[in-house]
């Protein structure tokens, strides 16, 4: 069985994009994946709101002189719709009060932004600095390429499966991935074997087949 589930990729795109081809790093399994996945830890995040938890990893924004000097140093990207009410909250009252979680350490975040209506990205900034991932690269993923999915199990924490591309629509940046096990109960985030983010399996929208 295949799972087509939205994912809301390249939102953050450069304007110059290569279809993948034989060498670009979606083209087959790899061989180094507990390299992969050592360098993704380095970057998660666990967001806790609302009795649920959902990851965030580290971009490599470059946070503004303002932001940087209100105490932040590094911007998560996470579900928006994990976060949808928090900001309904006044952002003075949000500030440093997400509790976040990095390699089994508690820290505070704010709910800092968030995409339009139809994209699963919202954004928290915080005072931990840590190692970033790629937010793009100059690959649009082709139908069979390898990504890695990260995301939280409850009762077993940050797990990774690999899956594979099922169907991609280059006009619009949303593609589907194949079917995964154990099933994510919310958001997954997806990442090629350079590391770098390919986009977010939505909780919302989503047709399991």
């Amino acid at each position: 069985l295949v799972i087509f589930g939205v994912i809301s990729i390249f939102q953050l795109q450069p304007n110059h994009l290569t279809i993948a081809a034989a060498a670009s790093p979606y083209s087959s399994k790899p061989t180094n994946i507990e390299n992969i996945k050592n360098k993704l830890l380095d970057s998660l995040f666990i967001i806790s709101y609302e009795n649920k938890k959902e990851l965030g990893f580290v971009g490599n924004y470059s946070l503004s002189q303002s932001t940087t000097d209100e105490g932040y140093k590094s911007g998560i990207i996470t579900s928006r719709f994990l976060l949808e009410h928090c900001f309904y909250q006044s952002f003075e009252s949000r500030k440093f009060r997400l509790e976040i979680e990095y390699k089994g350490k508690p820290h505070k975040g704010t709910c800092w932004g968030w995409a339009t209506q139809y994209v699963d990205m919202a954004t928290v900034y915080t005072a931990l600095e840590v190692p970033s991932l790629p937010l793009w690269d100059s690959y649009i993923p082709k139908v069979g390429g390898w990504v890695i999915a990260a995301y939280f199990v409850p009762g077993f924490g940050i797990t990774f499966r690999e899956t594979a591309v099922g169907i991609i629509n280059t006009q619009t940046f949303v593609l589907g991935v194949e079917k995964f096990s154990p099933e994510p109960t919310g958001s997954a985030l997806l990442f090629n074997q350079d590391g770098s983010f390919v986009g977010i399996l939505t909780s919302r929208y989503r047709d399991w087949e």
